[in-house]
């Protein structure tokens, strides 16, 4: 599909561990990811993941000081605004039951000896 990348190429280490633009700049016409499928794909990236659990743990003003550089830098403060709060309206108790408010554990693979 012509436009479209998967993690495998990602691994790539021409890609030194960063998303290409593509994963950022998504087209809609026939052949090309919508902006959900393309989250979807970025979010289930287990090294994505971790780097996330890490981020987490530094705490809110970590987050807001990302959140703001991000928004200086690229001119889109009002975009990542709006984007909060359409988040902050997720019900956490529903997100909690739906398994939505964390990663999917690390799969574990049984190991056998020889």
């Amino acid at each position: 599909m012509k436009g479209a990348k998967n993690f495998a190429s990602m691994s790539d280490p021409s890609h030194n561990g960063q998303f290409s633009r593509q994963w950022s700049e998504p087209q809609y016409r026939d052949g090309f990811k919508t902006i959900g499928e393309i989250a979807a794909e970025i979010v289930g990236h287990l090294p994505f993941q971790r780097k996330i659990e890490r981020f987490h743990h530094l705490g809110p003003r970590v987050l807001g000081e990302m959140l703001a550089e991000l928004g200086a830098e690229r001119s889109i403060m009002t975009a990542i605004i709006q984007m909060i709060e359409r988040y902050i309206e997720l019900n956490p108790e529903v997100l909690e039951a739906a398994g939505g408010d964390d990663f999917s554990p690390i799969p574990i693979h049984q190991v056998r000896q020889p």
